[in-house]
């Protein structure tokens, strides 16, 4: 999935619900995945099989949620492993993708890891997630 494709599907998605959706940036992903104490959403503890997806132990992306015990401190789940996901920032003629990957060994799943890709490059390693705003914020 390339920067291009997940912008617009939260186009979409916008149009949909009503609501605004969008990719995070940088900033509100890596506060999502960098609890108080530790460099992984889980905390100080090393990557382990049962908290992501990653060296190539399984060989694909997995269903989002299937390693509850690696989710981050407000319930996100996969934000570590798995896919590089997208996130809004443009940074040096590229775009920022956090998270390490499925293919990726362990190191590259720590919450300050980033990429940068250009934006209409597409493989299975790259997915995103969505931000989207309180219905409270949107209507006062």
């Amino acid at each position: 999935m390339s920067w291009f494709e997940a912008t617009a599907y939260c186009r979409w998605l916008s149009e949909q619900r009503g609501e605004a959706v969008r990719l995070p940036a940088e900033a509100e992903w890596e506060a999502a995945a960098t609890p108080a104490e530790g460099e992984h959403p889980w905390g100080k503890a090393e990557p382990a099989v049962e908290k992501a997806n990653f060296g190539e132990k399984i060989g694909r992306p997995t269903p989002v949620g299937i390693y509850p015990a690696g989710d981050g401190r407000f319930g996100h789940c996969d934000l570590a492993g798995n896919v590089w996901e997208w996130c809004a920032d443009e940074i040096r003629g590229g775009r920022a993708l956090r998270g390490g990957g499925w293919e990726y060994s362990a190191v590259y799943l720590r919450s300050a890891i980033r990429l940068r890709v250009r934006a209409e490059y597409r493989t299975d390693y790259f997915g995103f997630r969505v931000a989207a705003a309180r219905a409270s914020t949107l209507n006062p």
